[in-house]
């Protein structure tokens, strides 16, 4: 559209294209009705990788599947990839837990699954599995950084599993 007018742009047509891209939320185009042409875009923010259909993709904090990852993707190693039915819907909530309770800090969580559209499985960095509690995800991330802390590295691969779906005690299950 080069060396047109500015009034003869088709803003509804470059907007349209624009909105075909996966990644772009929302498209806000407008001039200044001399010589300049303003666009804003809002892209979707990846929180994780979602699991679905023997393919993985992108989601966004609302469960939004945003794009197929690519094989060479390098993004990936920066998110949690996500396993289950309904997960990428409950993806956000588990995220915020992790945040606030500082897990993240702790351990690098690299897959999480949906068991039974109640409760989570993670399965960390170093090869265990955390068995979460369905109410109560936060006191049981909570009790893991407590138990990690008085365990030395021998035994933690000496670990599989630790279950924490009763926050009154942990279920740990050796190799």
């Amino acid at each position: 559209y080069n060396s047109q007018s500015i009034f003869l742009l088709p803003l509804d047509k470059i907007s349209k294209s624009l909105k075909d891209i996966s990644w772009i939320k929302s498209v806000d185009i407008s001039t200044n009705f001399k010589n300049v042409l303003y666009i804003n875009v809002n892209e979707y923010k990846p929180i994780g990788i979602y699991f679905f259909n023997n393919n993985y993709y992108f989601i966004d904090n609302e469960g939004k599947i945003i794009e197929l990852v690519g094989n060479n993707n390098l993004l990936t190693n920066e998110f949690i990839t996500f396993y289950g039915k309904s997960s990428n819907i409950k993806a956000s909530e588990l995220l915020k837990v992790i945040k606030n309770s500082g897990f993240n800090y702790i351990e690098k969580i690299i897959k999480a699954e949906f068991i039974n559209n109640r409760r989570w499985d993670l399965f960390l960095e170093n090869g265990i599995i955390l068995k979460i509690s369905e109410k109560m995800t936060s006191i049981a991330l909570e009790n893991y950084i407590k138990l990690r802390k008085n365990l030395n590295k021998n035994e933690l691969h000496s670990i599989r599993s630790i279950d924490l779906r009763n926050v009154e005690k942990a279920i740990i299950e050796f190799r």
